[in-house]
């Protein structure tokens, strides 16, 4: 299953990769394009598609590498115990938010595949609104190897690499 979430990880990375160089040259067209006065409508909304889907995809490997926004002064004064309590708590509220945000994604995707881009019309605006469901089955099955992760093998210590990623 290791094997399987690390491919899955590289597949995220390459594209979120690709958004961001998709991000960046839509803007760049769109700036250039303002400079000479030509008109292209469909580069903003590209580049703002693209920038979702970088921040959505992004915020998935985060959560696979426990990179995710926390307050550390608090669990920093915790015993050994206490901070496995405590990132396990965190990892389950993250699953069970993780899994509401894959069943309302698969929702607006449903609901937004049907539209189209105003500047694209023979483009389905669901293809924008997919990387909600993508985020939240992949930080899902993140947070499960998380927690399956500080079950088995517990906390490593500061400056110790946890036995799960060596």
């Amino acid at each position: 299953m290791k094997e399987a979430l690390s491919k899955l990880e590289r597949i995220l990375v390459y594209v979120g990769n690709a958004c961001f160089v998709l991000f960046f040259a839509m803007t760049t067209i769109q700036v250039t394009a303002r400079a000479v006065g030509f008109n292209s409508a469909y580069t903003e909304e590209i580049a703002n598609y693209a920038f979702i889907w970088m921040a959505f995809i992004g915020s998935s490997i985060c959560i696979r590498s426990d990179e995710h926004f926390r307050f550390t002064a608090f669990t920093e004064r915790l015993s050994e115990k206490g901070k496995l309590i405590n990132k396990l708590v965190v990892q389950l509220i993250l699953l069970v938010f993780n899994c509401i945000v894959a069943y309302f994604g698969v929702m607006l995707f449903l609901k937004f595949r049907t539209w189209k881009f105003s500047s694209l019309p023979s483009v389905s605006l669901g293809w924008a609104w997919l990387c909600i469901p993508i985020y939240g089955f992949t930080a899902a099955l993140y947070n499960l190897e998380q927690i399956y992760s500080l079950l088995k093998f517990g906390v490593p210590t500061k400056g110790e690499i946890s036995q799960d990623s060596a």
